[in-house]
């Protein structure tokens, strides 16, 4: 009987051109292959507070379920298809809000994650951001757009160019991940930051370390000096929670707090 020949392997699909991958990309957001979710940004006396929300950006896939944002986000960036996400995010939020004042209810304040791709090569963002607003009939301080420190460090003049006509219409602008950096504090209230998102790293500890207590005690009071308000990330027990309500942190956000949710009606 002669050999068995393993089976020659099936020729490799063929790679998807850029061009295809954004056509499929934008043919599953109006699929709704993407889905809003929230977390809240609530007051630390008050953790049950859903008036203030951070919006997040789900893919569903047929059989995974809901997968996070670190599977999807780097493959849209190196594609330069995140302002494409961006507006559709910004897009839903604003027809969710619309709806929710139909009727008869009270938009809550909704911070949205901007990329620097969207800021720095979306030239027509802001025209996009006001008009939808104005559609909507939703007030402009509804919305809050969350821009990185490293990036505002890196783009200082291209984000406040960016931030600027927004800002004027009634916009306001969240500083993320804020370690506490020198420079961010100088330039924050001069670009107009109305919050500043604290790196986890500022509240770990807080329990058994009394100077790091008084570090965030002295950064909360300047920031509120400055005029700018502050919201602890990553807020993950009880225990944190009651330090940072002794030290007057602003808002708390983080599974201690409340996990994220599907927004209503999306």
């Amino acid at each position: 009987m002669p050999p068995v020949l393993p089976a020659e392997p099936a020729d490799s699909p063929p790679e998807e051109t850029a061009e295809q991958f954004r056509a499929r990309f934008i043919s599953q957001l109006k699929e709704d292959n993407f889905v809003l979710y929230y977390q809240p940004i609530a007051p630390p006396a008050s953790p049950n507070d859903s008036a203030f929300r951070e919006i997040l950006a789900r893919y569903r896939e047929e059989e995974a379920g809901l997968l996070p944002p670190g599977s999807f986000i780097p493959l849209l960036e190196e594609q330069g298809l995140l302002p494409v996400l961006d507006r559709w995010v910004v897009s839903k939020v604003l027809i969710w809000g619309r709806h929710l004042q139909a009727a008869g209810k009270r938009m809550p304040q909704c911070s949205v994650n901007l990329s620097i791709q969207t800021v720095r090569e979306d030239a027509t963002f802001g025209d996009f951001v006001v008009k939808g607003l104005e559609k909507a009939g939703v007030a402009p301080a509804s919305l809050t757009f969350e821009i990185l420190t490293s990036d505002a460090a890196e783009h200082a003049p291209e984000i406040a160019r960016f931030m600027a006509p927004l800002r004027a219409a009634g916009v306001s602008f969240a500083l993320s991940w804020f370690a506490g950096e020198e420079l961010a504090l100088n330039f924050a209230p001069k670009m107009g930051f109305s919050y500043l998102k604290l790196d986890p790293s500022l509240a770990l500890n807080l329990a058994k370390d009394a100077k790091q207590q008084a570090r965030l005690a002295a950064l909360v009071k300047r920031c509120r000096e400055m005029g700018m308000r502050t919201v602890s990330m990553w807020v993950e027990n009880a225990e944190t929670l009651a330090h940072l309500r002794a030290l007057q942190v602003d808002y708390v956000q983080g599974f201690g707090v409340a996990k994220p949710k599907p927004l209503e009606g999306v």
